[in-house]
């Protein structure tokens, strides 16, 4: 009867604690000073440890979004960092230390970066696998001065949210956006509210010069052309056009993490318009590259820069602001 009634207590002490959301956070400001005289951050990519596509980029642009959301510092976000530093030939390494990072600010312009890792990004529970039970993330962050690698603030977040079912993977990214901005608040508290919510890295654009006026008409009447036969003129229809440098959306389907960083450095190192970053959730086998009407050629030298032998295949119904779609599989 002890022992059953022992058992008991247990499972309804296991049913509360399972049922609880607890996070446990770490935060040191290091350097007030720097805080405040910091305006521009860039946000790099977290090393992703955990094992989930995408999520060391999918962390770092939530750090990035509660940033701006704070109106103290300017952002320069993860996808203008990544084609910052190619457009540079500088590599991204998955970890980043003090040293690496200050060069980093240096090479991209900023007063600061932040940099970390991503330990867990999951669900945990029996389900776990079918993307039920209690969110679980944890990570570290770092904001290094770029003009001294001093390490101006530190932090660290273990966060487990209420078990539920039938969740869906946006129930772990709200849990992810929660656990971050418990864990950088302290961030904002040495500094005031500046408003500063501009991405801080772009100048301003050039100064358009005049426009030169036409010359005048003349105004002197010409005579006019003979009558012609009027023949009906057969109409075609014009061949599809490009209307600038191709828009492309990047998919990771392939379910390793480091393939966004070896398709989207190769991308953005050669210069093309790299819009989107997803991740699917169901594996392709094949890599393919799909392209609307008009930007064949595009894609075509897309492939020879990326892998060699790939599907490439017309898609007239691609998103509108999508102009080339690459999905990387399990054979990149």
């Amino acid at each position: 009867m002890e022992i059953m009634k022992k058992n008991i207590i247990f499972s309804i002490l296991f049913i509360v604690v399972a049922g609880c959301a607890k996070t446990i956070k770490e935060s040191r400001v290091e350097n007030p000073a720097i805080l405040r005289a910091t305006k521009c951050i860039a946000v790099l990519p977290l090393e992703n440890l955990s094992g989930k596509v995408m999520a060391g980029y999918k962390m770092a642009e939530i750090v990035s979004s509660e940033i701006i959301t704070s109106k103290r510092f300017g952002v320069m976000e993860p996808i203008e960092v990544l084609k910052t530093l190619a457009a540079a030939k500088i590599p991204l390494t998955a970890r980043i230390d003090s040293m690496k990072a200050q060069k980093i600010g240096m090479a991209l312009g900023v007063d600061a970066v932040i940099s970390g890792t991503l330990r867990e990004f999951s669900f945990h529970g029996p389900f776990a696998e079918l993307g039920e039970g209690a969110p679980v993330v944890s990570f570290e962050l770092e904001l290094v001065d770029s003009s001294n690698g001093t390490t101006a603030w530190s932090g660290k977040v273990e966060s487990i949210g209420k078990e539920a079912i039938d969740t869906s993977r946006n129930y772990l990214i709200n849990h992810a956006r929660n656990a971050v901005s418990e864990g950088i608040s302290p961030l904002f508290e040495s500094v005031n509210p500046r408003n500063i919510y501009i991405p801080c890295w772009r100048k301003p654009p050039p100064a358009v010069a005049a426009t030169p006026s036409a010359p005048a008409q003349s105004t002197q009447q010409r005579p006019a052309a003979p009558p012609t036969s009027l023949k009906p003129t057969p109409v075609t229809a014009p061949a599809p056009q490009k209307t600038g440098p191709a828009k492309i959306e990047l998919i990771n389907a392939s379910g390793k993490p480091t393939v966004v960083d070896i398709v989207g450095m190769t991308l953005l190192s050669n210069n093309h318009d790299l819009r989107k970053i997803t991740d699917q959730k169901t594996p392709a086998n094949t890599t393919a590259i799909y392209y609307k009407p008009g930007y064949d050629t595009e894609a075509q030298k897309i492939a020879g820069e990326i892998k060699k032998g790939l599907n490439i295949i017309r898609k007239d119904n691609l998103p509108n602001d999508v102009d080339i779609q690459i999905i990387a599989g399990k054979d990149f």
